[in-house]
């Protein structure tokens, strides 16, 4: 056998088993028998070798092999989507939150309806930041002061029954 013919069967093995990877990145696999037309060569050397060396085998393990490094990717990439998404769900959240304790402090006349709905703007915050109710002190100190806030507004309007928000 030929120089030539030995490197054209081991090309042609080669892209047997582990496929042709195109330019926008997939991956394909051809058939036996389209390699042995393509290379132009014998078919009985190559089916000959092919069985001896356990071509087909060794093509089954690398597509397995391949098919879960895809699935590790993709179950990787969808983590750090949902890692993203919950970031940005919680800045927002937080930014809200803020906001809510910034006009409980600044404005010392609040109706009954926007104290309201202010508390259930905090309570909605605190309910969907865990990553912030259960991080250290320093990032749970906006959380614990509306918190505070809160407590005492109840307070206030237990021991005061006839006043009212305005």
């Amino acid at each position: 056998m030929s120089l030539k013919n030995s490197q054209n069967i081991e090309n042609l093995k080669y892209e047997y088993i582990y496929g042709s990877v195109h330019g926008d990145g997939r991956r394909s696999f051809k058939s036996l028998d389209n390699l042995i037309k393509e290379h132009q060569l014998a078919a009985s050397t190559i089916y000959r070798r092919s069985s001896k060396e356990l071509w087909k085998d060794q093509r089954i393990s690398f597509r397995a092999e391949l098919s879960e490094e895809i699935k590790k990717a993709k179950k990787h990439d969808i983590v750090n989507d949902i890692q993203f998404i919950q970031n940005k769900a919680t800045n927002g959240l937080s930014l809200i939150l803020d906001k809510a304790i910034d006009y409980l402090e600044m404005d010392k006349s609040i109706n009954p309806r926007g104290l309201y709905n202010l508390t259930q703007t905090i309570v909605a915050c605190s309910r969907n930041l865990p990553a912030i109710a259960e991080s250290d002190e320093d990032d749970n100190e906006g959380f614990t002061r509306a918190m505070e806030m809160l407590d005492q507004i109840a307070d206030f309007k237990r021991d005061t029954p006839g006043f009212n928000f305005e």
